[in-house]
Protein backbone atom coordinates (compact mmCIF):
# COMPACT_ATOMS: atom_id res chain seq x y z
CA UNK A 1 0.00 0.00 0.00
CA UNK A 2 1.89 2.98 -1.14
CA UNK A 3 1.54 6.45 0.49
CA UNK A 4 3.15 9.83 -1.06
CA UNK A 5 3.55 13.05 0.40
CA UNK A 6 4.33 16.23 -1.76
CA UNK A 7 6.18 18.70 0.68
CA UNK A 8 6.27 20.86 -2.51
CA UNK A 9 6.24 21.04 -6.48
CA UNK A 10 9.75 19.43 -6.38
CA UNK A 11 9.93 17.40 -3.06
CA UNK A 12 7.76 14.46 -2.29
CA UNK A 13 7.90 11.41 0.32
CA UNK A 14 7.30 7.94 -0.40
CA UNK A 15 6.03 5.12 2.22
CA UNK A 16 5.25 1.63 0.77
CA UNK A 17 4.51 -1.84 2.46
CA UNK A 18 2.91 -4.99 1.02
CA UNK A 19 3.93 -8.35 0.10
CA UNK A 20 5.22 -10.33 -2.91
CA UNK A 21 4.19 -13.77 -4.01
CA UNK A 22 6.45 -16.30 -5.55
CA UNK A 23 5.82 -18.65 -7.97
CA UNK A 24 6.21 -21.73 -5.29
CA UNK A 25 3.29 -19.76 -3.30
CA UNK A 26 5.80 -18.41 -0.35
CA UNK A 27 5.77 -14.57 0.87
CA UNK A 28 7.66 -11.93 0.79
CA UNK A 29 7.00 -9.16 2.93
CA UNK A 30 8.04 -5.56 1.30
CA UNK A 31 8.94 -2.20 3.06
CA UNK A 32 10.30 0.97 1.92
CA UNK A 33 10.46 4.68 2.92
CA UNK A 34 11.62 7.28 0.01
CA UNK A 35 12.31 11.04 -1.12
CA UNK A 36 12.65 12.40 -4.86
CA UNK A 37 13.64 15.86 -5.67
CA UNK A 38 12.99 17.30 -9.06
CA UNK A 39 16.77 19.23 -9.22
CA UNK A 40 15.92 20.62 -12.48
CA UNK A 41 13.29 19.95 -15.09
CA UNK A 42 14.70 16.96 -16.72
CA UNK A 43 16.91 15.81 -13.63
CA UNK A 44 15.07 13.60 -10.06
CA UNK A 45 16.76 12.45 -7.59
CA UNK A 46 15.85 9.74 -5.78
CA UNK A 47 16.65 8.09 -2.68
CA UNK A 48 15.51 4.96 -1.14
CA UNK A 49 15.37 2.94 2.27
CA UNK A 50 14.15 -1.21 1.39
CA UNK A 51 13.62 -4.29 3.37
CA UNK A 52 15.23 -6.86 0.43
CA UNK A 53 16.43 -9.93 0.09
CA UNK A 54 16.17 -10.49 3.73
CA UNK A 55 17.77 -7.21 4.98
CA UNK A 56 17.96 -3.57 4.83
CA UNK A 57 19.98 -1.19 1.92
CA UNK A 58 19.98 2.36 0.56
CA UNK A 59 19.20 2.90 -2.73
CA UNK A 60 20.05 5.85 -4.71
CA UNK A 61 19.00 6.90 -7.92
CA UNK A 62 18.06 9.34 -10.73
CA UNK A 63 15.99 10.00 -13.13
CA UNK A 64 17.03 11.79 -16.53
CA UNK A 65 13.72 12.87 -19.36
CA UNK A 66 15.19 12.28 -22.45
CA UNK A 67 11.32 13.81 -23.92
CA UNK A 68 8.39 14.97 -22.30
CA UNK A 69 7.26 10.97 -21.91
CA UNK A 70 10.58 8.87 -21.62
CA UNK A 71 12.65 9.17 -19.51
CA UNK A 72 15.86 6.61 -18.13
CA UNK A 73 16.23 5.34 -14.27
CA UNK A 74 19.84 4.58 -13.17
CA UNK A 75 20.34 3.02 -9.50
CA UNK A 76 22.67 1.57 -7.24
CA UNK A 77 22.78 -0.17 -4.18
CA UNK A 78 24.46 -2.60 -1.87
CA UNK A 79 22.40 -5.78 -0.65
CA UNK A 80 22.81 -8.97 1.59
CA UNK A 81 25.24 -9.96 4.51
CA UNK A 82 27.87 -9.51 1.87
CA UNK A 83 26.90 -6.20 0.60
CA UNK A 84 26.95 -7.00 -3.07
CA UNK A 85 26.68 -4.32 -5.35
CA UNK A 86 23.95 -4.30 -7.90
CA UNK A 87 22.86 -1.65 -10.21
CA UNK A 88 19.87 -0.89 -12.08
CA UNK A 89 18.86 0.69 -15.35
CA UNK A 90 15.39 1.40 -16.82
CA UNK A 91 13.36 3.21 -19.86
CA UNK A 92 10.04 4.38 -18.95
CA UNK A 93 7.25 5.76 -21.60
CA UNK A 94 4.39 7.70 -19.71
CA UNK A 95 1.75 6.84 -21.78
CA UNK A 96 -0.54 9.42 -20.05
CA UNK A 97 0.91 12.30 -21.80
Amino acid sequence: MPVTWAANDSVALHANVGADRDFAGARTRRVSVSGEWIAHPKLTLIGERLEFAGGWTSRPGARYMLGESISVDLGAARIGPRARRVYGVGLNHDFAR
